[in-house]
């Protein structure tokens, strides 16, 4: 199904979800406290735990980048490097054209305010003199306003510089995303699928995970000095049982066969010229997968509109327009939901993200350094009955003498923050809580008591 046609349509269903504080009574999952008082499973390191640990780059890799980089070109481009993380980072979706419209009106209202309106009983010369000055006026501020968004051409040089600059990153993040994927459901997959596979992080990172298990990788990235990158790094880093299963494209496929067990998006959707190209191109994902879909974006805020775009957008399809059982689906990661964000929507609020601890390359003395990101995970087919509603912390745990306090997002698509004690909720689930991380799964139940006076939580990020 072509996704241009239910752009206007989708576009006009969104929801904004209203944040409430509720007492909350919290119950252990009866089987993971069983495993818990049997010293079959530790308190410290439950089923729901991501266990975010410094994740390096491969030292095959690490090998592979020093035979592509000479220590004078390392040196050379150092300055370009960093700037080229400050506007990846700082990188916004291009403007709508609904939005550029509304733009425009609102400043030329804001010009007319701050001008003399007695020019409009003067002479007909002197109503016009003063209608070009405004408009000239209105199309400087929205040059200065409007977000200047270009695509960038990936070169060689370029596409060197991007591998500096991102592939420490997005290796360990898009490991932490497929080894949550692998852990959690004991998964292996056989055959995989790239979109924007850039220098090849995500199939590094699936490597790494599933090494000798994959027998088909398709990748796709419109540069062909990015796919020659790729190919390069794996044959320096002498990864060579990936040669004969990988296959590079420029282009998107546009057929829905053959379909991967797993399809990926890593950092490629805000590269997109539009909102319709956007959605056409994770519909068409949607359809390629037999299994998971995974989108990966940048921690901030322009980041995480995309993702939400795209889960809103699958979302209502599911339930209003995807007629093949073969498009039906829910959300696996990070929500145990399928109810609108409650952190979309609102301004104040941080975006939903969360943190991946890597080391940089080349090595500084900086130690290890933080990367956020937004995500979203899909599955084909219904959920389970059997699959567990565990709530995800959405901010990091704050650990406080003989309590923790943590903010979490529940299955019933709300905000809630427990505050765990030893004596209210017992030494397990307190243990457990205590040692939990931003972004994992806290295995216990929230049943709602009442609802305490509106007021928004976690407007701003510890």
């Amino acid at each position: 199904m072509k996704a241009w046609p239910l752009l206007q349509i989708f576009r006009g269903t969104r929801r904004v979800s209203v944040r409430k504080v509720s007492s909350v009574k919290v119950n252990l999952d009866p089987f993971i406290e069983e495993k818990m008082k049997n010293n079959e499973i530790h308190s410290k390191r439950h089923p729901g735990a991501q266990g975010n640990v410094c994740t390096a780059l491969p030292d095959d890799l690490k090998k592979a980048f020093d035979l592509v980089l000479t220590p004078g070109f390392k040196k050379m481009i150092a300055p370009d490097v960093e700037e080229l993380s400050k506007y990846l980072h700082s990188r916004k979706p291009p403007m709508e054209p609904e939005a550029e419209r509304q733009l425009v009106k609102d400043i030329n209202q804001e010009v007319m305010n701050s001008v003399m309106e007695d020019w409009q009983h003067g002479a007909q010369e002197e109503k016009e003199y003063h209608q070009k000055n405004i408009q000239s006026k209105v199309q400087k501020i929205f040059k200065q306003r409007k977000y200047n968004w270009r695509s960038i051409e990936y070169t060689r040089h370029n596409g060197l510089m991007y591998m500096v600059c991102r592939s420490a990153r997005e290796y360990v993040v898009n490991y932490q995303v497929l080894r949550a994927l692998k852990n959690r459901f004991n998964y292996t997959p056989k055959t995989f699928f790239d979109f924007g596979s850039g220098v090849g992080t995500v199939l590094w990172a699936a490597d790494s995970l599933w090494s000798g298990c994959l027998k088909e990788v398709f990748t796709v990235d419109s540069s062909t000095h990015m796919n020659e990158l790729a190919r390069e790094l794996l044959k320096l880093s002498g990864r060579d049982h990936l040669k004969n299963v990988l296959f590079q494209r420029q282009f998107l496929p546009v057929s829905e066969t053959p379909s991967y067990d797993v399809v990926m998006s890593s950092y490629s959707l805000l590269e997109l010229p539009s909102s319709s190209a956007r959605l056409g191109t994770v519909l068409n994902l949607w359809n390629k997968t037999n299994d998971f879909l995974v989108l990966v974006e940048f921690g901030t805020k322009a980041g995480f509109q995309v993702i939400n775009e795209a889960r809103d957008f699958l979302l209502w399809g599911m339930g209003k327009t995807f007629s093949r059982q073969s498009q039906q689906g829910y959300v696996v990661a990070p929500c145990s939901h399928d109810m609108p964000c409650p952190l979309a929507g609102a301004e104040k609020s941080a975006p939903c993200n969360y943190s991946a601890t890597y080391d940089s390359y080349p090595q500084t003395n900086r130690g290890a350094r933080k990367e956020l990101y937004s995500y979203v995970v899909f599955r084909k087919g219904k959920k389970p009955d059997s699959e567990p509603d565990w709530p995800r912390i959405i901010r990091p745990v704050l650990v406080r003498h003989r309590h923790a306090i943590c903010r979490m997002c529940t299955s019933r698509g709300k905000l809630t923050e427990v505050i765990f004690t030893p004596g209210k909720h017992g030494k397990l689930m307190y243990t457990c809580a205590r040692h939990s991380k931003w972004g994992d799964r806290l295995p216990v139940s929230l049943e709602d008591i009442q609802n305490s006076e509106n007021r928004p939580i976690m407007e701003t990020e510890d």
